[in-house]
């Protein structure tokens, strides 16, 4: 009996030891296994199940209800970017169906979701979840962050707020400080307006169009200084005449638009203010210009101006063609192409001041190439002028180049080949012009230097001088020069214009115009 009791106990206490073995295994195990364990709970898509969430309740961006802006934010206050920390690694976020905004807490949180405030997924497997109520769990050094669920789009912390083409972009920038970058995801932005604020950057995913669909006036427009916009397809929308698609009609100074591409708008493609930098921009298929504007300080560089006027609705002695420029103090037009607008190519028209024009290529454009009008001193260098000036026959007014009532102004280093005329000056009478058009007195062609240029034209070179009171000062006594240029002018018996005449080499020397340069 007393061996059958020891028996007995042996078993039971086998048996407890069996029970007890799991138990005792677990607590010899790393307390990073419970982290693993709540991260076992996270959907294969990357959304944290409830309540696992690091962010204190109430310090998420969303707001009371857990419904944040339309388009998550970036961080903007003492918190840290929940972005991985290996240079391999993506920027990551959680994002859920209410599309909540980046948390902005003192604590340091994670990327926050509405319904969930989960924390940052840590690899393509399974999602971490923080197990600190003030620090968020960050992407670790080898792998890469989990992506959104598909029910909505991913937040890239690192590139701005992500914007999609459902998204109102006026809200958007409403909901955010100023100075903000929003990334335009690839899409079509239907009839959006924006007002920006100051400091504001706007860069287009490929794929970025903004579309008027022929409806809404302005894509870009406001008092905001110092915007940017770049990369962005910005197209049919309905601005009217003497207006731009993009805009600084309301004040806007300092704007940056560069490598996006501004088509098929009813008025103007991008009308710039002071301190504007239009750069490196494929401007085309405008209904009135594709480039204009008026300020201080404007720099116009690398673009691709083309076929502006299409329509050829707007006259292009009014104000047609591919870029004009009015009521400019040091505006500068650098390394530009303009082709084949139904008007001139590059145009600046009433009380510009201190204009260069330089390295421009400007080619088949309707009208001149190169018009400065009605305006002031002006420097036009280096630039190549080819094909232009064939839909206006009236004296000198189709050459490559033309000044017209200017003072001031030097014309120099220039190719001027197969246009319709060479370089023409014309004075007509303009004093009954508005007088605050005249901050520097009256429209009048007066030392003109032209100097160095290639010419080759079947046309004339020379100055036109309409009737009026100034009668034949402007061929006389108001020192307007060439001169130490080359022409090419074989078999070509009148090659000049003098006031209303066209005459030979001979007779423009005997003017004492050339007498120093070459013909050939």
């Amino acid at each position: 009996m007393a061996v059958f009791q020891r028996t007995v106990m042996a078993l039971v206490v086998v048996v407890a030891l069996a029970f007890m073995l799991p138990a005792v295994v677990a607590h010899t195990h790393s307390p990073q296994e419970g982290v693993s364990a709540q991260a076992d709970a996270v959907g294969p898509e990357g959304s944290a199940p409830s309540g696992k969430s690091s962010a204190p309740s109430g310090k998420s961006s969303a707001g009371s209800g857990g419904e944040g802006p339309s388009v998550p934010s970036t961080l903007h206050s003492t918190t840290t970017d929940a972005e991985s920390t290996s240079s391999s690694s993506s920027s990551s976020s959680l994002t859920s169906t209410t599309k909540a905004g980046v948390a902005t807490s003192t604590t340091k949180a994670g990327v926050a979701t509405s319904t969930t405030k989960a924390a940052v997924a840590t690899s393509t497997t399974k999602a971490a979840v923080a197990t600190s109520t003030t620090k968020a769990a960050v992407a670790t050094s080898t792998t890469k962050a989990a992506v959104a669920t598909s029910t909505t789009r991913v937040v890239s912390v690192s590139g701005g707020v992500s914007v999609s083409a459902g998204d109102s972009l006026q809200k958007v920038v409403d909901a955010h400080p100023a100075g903000t970058t929003f990334v335009l995801k690839a899409g079509v932005y239907r009839r959006q307006s924006v007002k920006p604020k100051d400091g504001d950057v706007f860069v287009g995913e490929s794929g970025a169009v903004l579309t008027g669909e022929d409806v809404t006036q302005y894509a870009f427009s406001g008092s905001g200084d110092g915007v940017v916009i770049r990369g962005l397809v910005v197209e049919h929308y309905n601005n009217p005449l003497q207006s731009g698609a993009i805009s600084a009609a309301n004040g806007g100074k300092d704007w940056v638009v560069e490598d996006s591409e501004i088509r098929y708008n009813h008025g103007i493609g991008v009308k710039a203010g002071s301190g504007w930098k239009v750069l490196d921009n494929y401007v085309h298929h405008n209904g009135q210009l594709g480039l204009g504007g008026s300020g201080s300080n404007i720099l116009v560089q690398g673009n691709e101006i083309a076929f502006n006027n299409y329509k050829k609705e707007v006259s292009p002695s009014w104000g047609g063609g591919g870029a004009k420029w009015v009521l400019t103090r040091n505006l500068v037009v650098r390394g530009n192409y303009s082709h084949d607008n139904y008007g001139p190519g590059l145009w600046t028209d009433i009380d510009n001041e201190n204009v260069l024009y330089e390295g421009n290529r400007v080619e088949d454009n309707f009208h001149a190439g190169i018009k400065h009008e009605i305006s002031y001193a002006a420097v036009i260098r280096n630039n190549t002028l080819k094909g232009n000036g064939f839909g206006i026959s009236n004296d000198v007014k189709g050459g490559g180049i033309l000044i017209a009532n200017s003072p001031n102004v030097e014309v120099y280093g220039n190719t001027v080949v197969g246009n319709n005329q060479g370089i023409g000056a014309v004075q007509h009478d303009r004093y009954d012009e508005p007088a605050d058009w005249k901050a520097q007195g009256e429209f009048e062609l007066k030392n003109l230097y032209v100097h160095d240029n290639y010419v080759q034209t079947s046309g004339q070179t020379g100055i036109f001088v309409a009737s009026g009171p100034y009668g034949d000062k402007p061929l006389t006594s108001w020192n307007n020069r060439f001169d130490h240029n080359t022409y090419v002018v074989a078999g070509i018996s009148t090659p000049f214009r003098w006031g209303n005449d066209k005459i030979g080499i001979d007779e423009w020397q005997s003017h004492g115009q050339d007498t120093h340069s070459t013909f050939k």
